[in-house]
């Protein structure tokens, strides 16, 4: 499911026909996910269709990511974007961009996440401080910071909660 292509094409069988059909089935599958998701009228951060999502746009990366997910005064999801790719082991995002991507969308709540390719899903200092950071600035200016995912080999961290959320 989180295979790369080299990875497919080294299974026996597999040629690079078959694992481009399997590669975009994957795809189609995330895209239906994020139609269901912009569909449904429930409060979709409490759900786990939109952790999978992101988990499953994660996986398949090698460098970090860093995602956000913007929502409504009724918490409906505004946007969900990738906002910054970055080297193995850190992505570098500025506090002034996200909260100019949350007000532009005219968010009430948002959400961030990233990914720790390759490793666990513990979230650092630095994520820590990043999460504290926004979500103090973002209550200035009336925005609240639902939760910071962070997306490992063993699952999903909820900065929020401080416990893994999602287990592989």
């Amino acid at each position: 499911m989180y295979a790369s292509p080299s990875q497919l094409l080294s299974n026996s069988g597999l040629g690079k026909s078959k694992v481009s059909i399997l590669l975009a089935a994957r795809e189609l599958s995330n895209r239906l996910k994020l139609e269901k998701i912009h569909a449904n009228e429930f409060p979709v951060f409490q759900t786990n269709e939109l952790i999978e999502l992101i988990f499953l746009r994660s996986a398949k990366e090698k460098r970090e990511c860093f995602y956000l997910g913007t929502f409504t005064p009724e918490k409906k999801l505004i946007h969900l974007e990738l906002i910054a790719k970055g080297t193995l082991d850190e992505v570098g995002v500025y506090a002034r961009d996200l909260v100019k991507l949350i007000l532009d969308d005219g968010a009430k709540y948002a959400i961030i996440a990233h990914n720790h390719p390759g490793v666990s899903c513990s979230p650092s200092q630095t994520d820590y401080r990043l999460y504290s950071h926004l979500k103090n600035l973002l209550f200035q200016i009336e925005v609240d910071l639902l939760d910071q995912w962070v997306m490992g080999i063993d699952g999903v961290f909820s900065c929020e909660s401080r416990s893994q959320i999602f287990v592989i």
